[in-house]
């Protein structure tokens, strides 16, 4: 007899809880597909929105002489504040890229993550970070070239030596050997 009540308890309780598991509460589309706050570290893009002029040397491992570089950006923000893209053209020498980029803040790795793309094949992906106290982006990338399958890994930094001048240097490699085979510097500024 107790086995029984017993055993009608269990199966009472295990009713109930189905029941109660199975409820849902209300859900509330206006809160649902209410976007996150945007986080203030997007704030930090505003520095690069405009068009932007600038000019370099590439020094190449093996060539005797350094190669002038030129070119222009168009850098906008995009997505209500949330990415940023980058349009530009540069010449090396009588070589011409053209390439675009996409930034947004990965909150979770605390670094800014860049798509790029050009019409040489290559396609490239990178982060980068921002040091407010000396107004310095320190990038590191990998790129390969869709086409001949070389990989290259480089990295670099751009220092805002004001709201319109910005210094960069860079170099790069093959990615799967520690051998820097070309080197560059310059200065860009906002139009």
């Amino acid at each position: 007899m107790i086995t029984k009540q017993l055993m009608m308890v269990c199966l009472g309780m295990f009713v109930v809880s189905l029941t109660v598991g199975c409820s849902h509460k209300q859900i509330d589309m206006e809160e649902m597909m209410k976007p996150p706050a945007r986080p203030v570290e997007l704030d930090h893009l505003n520095k690069w929105v405009g068009e932007w002029e600038g000019e370099g040397t590439m020094e190449i491992k093996g060539m005797e002489e350094k190669i002038e570089t030129s070119g222009h950006s168009k850098i906008e923000l995009a997505l209500d504040g949330w990415a940023m893209t980058e349009q530009m053209e540069w010449g090396m020498g009588d070589q011409k890229m053209k390439a675009m980029s996409l930034w947004a803040w990965d909150a979770r790795s605390e670094v800014f993550r860049i798509f790029m793309v050009d019409n040489m094949g290559n396609i490239g992906t990178g982060k980068c970070w921002y040091d407010e106290e000396d107004a310095e982006w320190e990038f590191c990338f990998s790129s390969k070239n869709t086409i001949e399958g070389m990989r290259t890994a480089g990295e670099g930094e751009s220092q805002f030596i004001d709201a319109k001048t910005v210094k960069w240097e860079w170099e790069e490699g093959h990615s799967w050997l520690p051998i820097t085979f070309m080197e560059g510097e310059g200065v860009m500024r906002k139009k």
